[in-house]
């Protein structure tokens, strides 16, 4: 889990975490961040661990992308989708 309780214990929410990497997701990554669903119980909630789960895949594949170019983090992340 990317999340983890901050110094006043509270644990951080999704949208917290997007602040965070402001620069490091697209428009269009943000907007599929926010609007994930969990439908594991056959029920549509919006919800962060949903979100997280999003948030996850999109910054691994980034990570994966850098790493496969041999760049690190010389490639701006909020241009590549």
């Amino acid at each position: 889990q990317a999340r983890r309780r901050g110094k006043d214990g509270r644990m951080p929410s999704a949208e917290d975490m997007l602040k965070t990497f402001a620069t490091v997701f697209t428009a269009h990554e943000k907007q599929e961040i926010r609007s994930a669903l969990n439908d594991g119980t056959g029920m549509h909630v919006n919800d962060d661990d949903a979100k997280e789960e999003v948030f996850r895949r999109h910054w691994s594949l980034k990570e994966s992308l850098v790493k496969a170019m041999g760049v690190g983090l010389a490639l701006e992340l909020g241009r590549a989708e």
